[in-house]
């Protein structure tokens, strides 16, 4: 899988103050795959640092009025190149940017203020029918509602093979402290969802050992006093937060 990237996520100095956007969960997603990295800025000569640039009434430029419209777009036009040429299946661009930005721009006012829209890279690609960009909050949108759709799936089939009817989901383990996960689980599945206690291979072994030892009769007892002992919380669908 080769992804293009927007070069300042990975670290490169290269954002207008000479800095970076480094994103250890960008980084962490990107192991073992082959990445082409990207500034189009910096492809377009532009320096680094440089003077801040934004989108002006549909022109680049910086915030002197200068414009450089025709130099990113020129390298707007290599990147696209480089998209057909190295077989690019996924794009993770850097938010907000003049050329990157995927859902937000700055409003060309350089006071900060956002609006809707995309970077002349992040419509470019999209234009041309490349595989649509990316911000890295979107695929990790993506993935969670995914394992929400399988926890859907996963308990319509059990009903159907065991003939049963499940009323409840109960998440244990580390994975129960994902809030969102937990709230849209509850919402795709329409069912309540109990999240916790996070400990839960500790909590098998003590199950165990206490059993063994006869401080409870049998699992069932032992299951019966967790709520007393441990942190379980209760989402709704349609509810935003939890109840304890």
């Amino acid at each position: 899988m080769k992804i293009l990237v927007s070069a300042c996520l990975l670290g490169r100095n290269c954002k207008y103050n000479g800095g970076n956007n480094y994103d250890p969960q960008v980084a962490a997603f990107l192991e073992g795959k082959e990445i082409v990295s990207v500034c189009p800025e910096v492809m377009a000569g532009l320096g680094i640092p440089r003077t801040p640039i934004e989108i002006v009434n549909g022109e680049l430029k910086d915030r002197f009025g200068n414009s450089v419209d025709a130099a990113l777009k020129e390298a707007v036009e290599q990147v696209l190149e480089l998209v057909r040429g190295q077989g690019i299946s996924c794009a993770i661009l850097k938010s907000r940017s003049p050329t990157c930005g995927v859902h937000q721009v700055y409003d060309g006012t350089f006071s900060g203020r956002l609006i809707p829209g995309s970077g002349v890279l992040a419509q470019a690609l999209k234009d041309a029918g490349a595989p649509q960009p990316k911000e890295f909050a979107d695929i990790l949108r993506a993935v969670t509602m995914g394992l929400a759709v399988c926890y859907r799936d996963a308990i319509a089939e059990m009903s159907r093979v065991t003939g049963k009817t499940f009323t409840s989901i109960n998440i244990v383990g580390g994975g129960s402290q994902n809030v969102v996960l937990n709230r849209w689980t509850a919402d795709v599945c329409g069912l309540p969802v109990y999240a916790g206690p996070t400990e839960g291979t500790a909590l098998g072994n003590l199950a165990a050992q206490m059993i063994a030892c006869g401080e409870f009769a049998d699992l069932a007892a032992f299951r019966a006093a967790l709520p007393a002992s441990c942190e379980i919380l209760t989402y709704l669908p349609g509810q935003e937060s939890p109840a304890v």
